[in-house]
């Protein structure tokens, strides 16, 4: 399988068996987003985005989700995945370096 798109929950126990998809190159996870402030949102956190550094042929990776990556783990998979050329989370880009605030003169 080379594609993949996960519009159901995912946990991290579920991003365990992707990490054994050795031909997997596009990926995408969404999920659905509960208006119920009280049920649990930690669907995927950093210990699950670690089994996905398994994927080497991985070249997209799209992930929305309620919970943030932290910065550590996010490094650590690009390190990890030498054909990635496509990350984003939660529709920002996760590849290129942070953004800097151009300041423009007040008036």
């Amino acid at each position: 399988m080379e594609c993949l798109h996960l519009p159901q929950r995912v946990t991290d126990r579920g991003l365990t068996y992707l990490g054994t998809l050795p031909n997997l190159k596009h990926l995408a996870i969404s999920r659905i987003h509960f208006i119920d402030p009280n049920m649990n949102r930690e669907y995927y956190t950093d210990k699950g985005l670690r089994h996905l550094a398994e994927l080497k042929e991985l070249s997209f990776l799209n992930i929305y989700t309620d919970n943030t990556f932290s910065t550590a783990a996010l490094q650590q998979l690009r390190s990890e995945l030498p054909n990635l050329s496509y990350l984003r989370i939660n529709g920002t880009d996760a590849l290129s370096p942070r953004p800097t605030r151009r300041r423009t003169p007040l008036r």
